[in-house]
């Protein structure tokens, strides 16, 4: 399998995952089982990863924007193995699931609410 191919695949299933995660969320939000810190800790984690690791290249033709990742190994600065960045990848990929997902179940919640007839 190609890696193109690959990548198609993680981006479907990672998609999957958020859009079933996120009906979860809802349910959980509708019934009142829904747990604000954790939603709380998830949105911090994910925005103290994502924050500093924006960045852009710069060069004659244009920027390219991106995220990089480095920064978090600098930060343990440990003899690493050479594939570290692809399980702090993969850490970062499971997360933004986490939170694209309780971020899309609120948005099916409220317009779930939102389209309820008002009762008088």
């Amino acid at each position: 399998m190609n890696i193109l191919a690959s990548i198609l695949i993680a981006i479907v299933a990672g998609v999957v995952l958020i859009i079933t995660k996120a009906i979860s969320v809802a349910k959980m939000i509708n019934e009142g089982n829904y747990s604000f810190a954790r939603f709380g800790l998830i949105a911090a984690f994910w925005a103290a990863l994502t924050i500093p690791s924006l960045g852009s290249s710069c060069g004659p033709i244009g920027c390219t924007y991106g995220l990089h990742f480095g920064w978090v190994l600098e930060l343990i600065q440990v003899a690493m193995p050479s594939n570290a960045i692809f399980f702090v990848m993969g850490g970062y990929a499971i997360l933004s699931v986490y939170f694209f997902s309780h971020a899309l179940g609120w948005i099916f919640y409220l317009l779930r609410a939102f389209a309820r007839p008002v009762s008088r």
